[in-house]
Formats: structure tokens, C-alpha cells, sequence
């Protein structure tokens, strides 16, 4: 019985020292180690009360610094679950036992930055418009946002990195696989769970079936509206030519599809550079899916508009951007110019002779 008095003492000093508020998380934890190997094992009324003290000690150190369950487990050499079941017993309770930080989901096992979009930046209103067009908030039983996930075409995986990289994630890019049509393609999907990033996505307009135009696109200032366009259309738009004609330049179209909301915004946008875009129309058969068109010269225009300033974007666009901006460069300074010919923008040679 003696010693048991003594390690009692031993054991009331030690819980004693832990309530000095001026004691260091790392020293904290050991004082804590300590009594927890001397509690093992015990199991007279004495013991409890202090195995109580102990517990809701080791509680607060939990709460206080947003500590994981598993690291503090090891850090006190017991396991998750059995430190799980000591807070059950006392009425705690515990969240999950992946490693996470204050505002994260309880399936958050990896990093990220759920403040990104707190301020909006050029790099942040392009991931806005690029997550308006093919990101996908997750949200729990139809209530509770718990993350984001976006999936790409497997050539586009590069793609995915930079978004994790903007989120400052380490969240993994795992392959998938999705049928349409009969048809399977291989894609690559990144999931990133942050409770805190739903919520700021939603509030920003990315939320679930925005595709029938049920919220407003995200509030961009104006002179970052050009990024927040180049994330859409690298998402949601097309560059494309028909091979029947010869002149590099002729035979561009610049398009994107979306939502009526959408189009009608990237509609003002071409106006404001002076471009007519071509009469909106519904993809197919859909009742809430539209399509903005440039042709001709004005396709090249808004290229260069969206493609000429630095910022992020897709690698398969940009090579095509880039190089037709390099193109056109390159002949304006040949005497290439453009007219307007029977109401629309036609490009013209030297000697004013129209190139088909």
C-alpha cells in the first residue's frame, strides 16, 4: 500500500503541474504520458478519480489545439480506439481519427486550404470560373457540404495538379472510369474534404445543379473577369476549325456551353471587346443547356483576350491559343488586316483583297 501512496503523490503532482497554463503543448503531452502509464493497470476508487482528471485533461488538450486523435494517441502511447472509448466513457466526444485542423471535414486526411477563396485574386477567379464549369461541391444527405471533388479526361491530369496546388492539398489524383453511352472513358478525379471550402464554394455560386441556372455566377470584379473566363471556357468551352478552307486563320470557332446565365454573361463580356457573337441556340435537345459561338476573325479576338494575359489554364488549350495569338502576330506584321464585309469581320490582305 505504501507504494501505491507514493505513486499517488507522484501521480497528484504530475495532474497538478498540467493545470500551469504556461506548460508547452510537447511538455504537457509528456506530463500526461507519464500519468497515463502510472494509471494503467489501476483500478481502486483512488485511481479512478484521478483517471477522470486525467481524461478530461487530456480532453481539453485535445479541444484546445484541434489535436488528431491517432496523433494524440501515440504522443500518450495508447491506441485511437482506446482513447476513443476513454472520452465515450466520460461523456467526450470524439471526432474521427484522421488527422485534421480546425474547420476540416470529419473525413479529412489530407491538407488544404479552405481560406483560398476568401480573397479573390486573378488565380482565384480562375479556379472560380474552371469549378463553376466542372467542379462538383459534395454535399452529405442533401444538407451538409463536406468537399469538392472535379473529374477530368485522363490527358487532363496535369490540370488537376495545379488545382491541388492552388488549394495547397495533398489530397491523391486516383484514376476513374465512366460510362456514357455504351462507351467507357479513363479519367482522373481529385476529392478534396474541407466542410469550410464547401460552405465558401456554395456561397460563391458553385452549387449543386447550377447547370439549370438555379443561383447567379460568382461576383467577379471587372478586371478580373477575364480569368474568371478563361477558367470557364477551359472547362466548358471549345476551340475548333473546319478543315475545308486554307487560310490558317479562317475557319475558327471559339465556343461555350453552360447554363443561360452563363452565356448571357459571356455575351456582355465579347460586346465589351467590341465582337458579335452568333445567335445563341440550345445544345440538342436540352431546355436549360446553351451554346455561345465566334467565328471568323472575332473567334481569334477573344482568344487573344482570354489567352494573351498570364494566369493559369489548360495545356491543350493554351498550345492552341498561344500559337494562333503567335500566328496572327506574325501576319499583322505582313499587312494582314480585318474589315467589316457585309456586316461581319472578314480578314483582308495587303491590297485589301478579301481572304476566304
Amino acid at each position: 500500500m505504501g507504494k501505491r501512496e507514493i505513486d499517488f503523490d507522484m501521480i497528484d503532482a504530475a495532474l497538478d503541474a498540467c493545470k500551469n497554463d504556461s506548460l508547452s503543448q510537447s511538455d504537457l503531452v509528456s506530463e500526461l504520458k507519464q500519468v497515463h502509464q502510472r494509471l494503467t493497470g489501476m483500478r481502486s476508487a483512488k485511481s479512478k478519480e484521478r483517471k477522470d482528471k486525467w481524461t478530461l485533461l487530456v480532453y481539453k488538450l485535445y479541444v484546445k489545439h484541434s489535436m488528431s486523435l491517432s496523433r494524440l494517441a501515440a504522443d500518450l502511447g495508447c491506441s485511437p480506439g482506446h482513447l476513443s472509448q476513454i472520452f465515450k466513457r466520460s461523456g467526450y466526444r470524439a471526432r474521427s481519427c484522421s488527422a485534421r485542423s480546425p474547420g476540416y471535414s470529419a473525413k479529412r486526411r489530407f491538407r488544404v486550404d479552405a481560406a483560398v477563396f476568401d480573397a479573390i485574386t486573378e488565380e482565384a477567379a480562375y479556379w472560380l470560373g474552371f469549378l463553376y464549369a466542372d467542379g462538383r461541391v459534395l454535399v452529405k444527405n442533401g444538407q451538409r457540404p463536406e468537399g469538392l471533388r472535379v473529374v477530368l479526361a485522363r490527358r487532363d491530369k496535369q490540370h488537376l495538379v495545379k488545382l491541388r496546388s492552388f488549394l495547397k492539398s495533398d489530397s491523391p489524383i486516383v484514376p476513374s472510369l465512366s460510362q456514357i453511352g455504351g462507351s467507357t472513358y479513363q479519367q482522373s478525379a481529385l476529392s478534396v474534404y474541407s466542410t469550410e471550402l464547401a460552405k465558401r464554394l456554395m456561397e460563391l455560386g458553385i452549387v449543386p445543379r447550377r447547370a439549370t441556372g438555379n443561383s447567379d455566377l460568382p461576383r467577379i470584379p471587372g478586371a478580373l473577369a477575364v480569368h474568371f473566363l478563361r477558367g470557364l471556357f477551359d472547362g466548358d468551352g471549345y476551340i475548333k476549325r473546319d478543315m475545308r478552307v486554307d487560310f490558317a486563320l479562317s475557319g475558327w470557332a471559339f465556343g461555350v456551353c453552360g447554363n443561360l446565365k452563363t452565356i448571357v454573361y459571356v455575351e456582355k463580356y465579347a460586346r465589351s471587346l467590341g465582337l458579335r457573337p452568333n445567335r445563341r441556340i440550345k445544345n440538342g435537345r436540352s431546355e436549360v443547356n446553351w451554346r455561345f459561338e465566334l467565328t471568323g476573325p472575332s473567334a481569334i479576338s477573344m482568344i487573344k483576350a482570354l489567352y494573351g494575359v498570364q494566369g493559369p489554364s489548360l495545356d491543350r488549350k493554351y498550345v492552341i491559343a498561344e500559337a494562333l495569338i503567335r500566328l496572327k502576330k506574325e501576319m499583322t506584321g505582313q499587312g494582314l488586316a480585318i474589315a467589316t464585309i457585309g456586316g461581319k469581320s472578314r480578314y483582308i490582305g495587303i491590297q485589301g483583297i478579301k481572304i476566304k
